[in-house]
């Protein structure tokens, strides 16, 4: 719910210190709406432009940078507004 209350505005998963991750949000439909490379996982809702994407069920995928050949996490995120 990123309504700038303080409460679950952001999606965040703890990482080891060191790594780099690949962290790529998509729609249900498979449209990539969001994506990082960075040792911080962490989505706020909108897309790198900075616009809010609609409230809905998104698809995630983390995996190490160095190496994205091995499996990575995946789930689901359900964003509300």
């Amino acid at each position: 719910t990123p309504n700038g209350d303080g409460v679950n505005d952001y999606f965040e998963v703890d990482t080891p210190v060191g790594k780099t991750y690949e962290f790529i949000v998509f729609t249900r439909t498979g449209t990539r709406v969001y994506v990082s490379d960075s040792p911080r996982v962490f989505w706020d809702g909108r897309t790198p432009g900075g616009e809010e994407v609609h409230a809905g069920v998104y698809y995630y995928v983390i995996r190490l940078s160095e190496n994205k050949s091995l499996k990575g996490l995946s789930g689901f995120i359900y964003l509300y507004r």
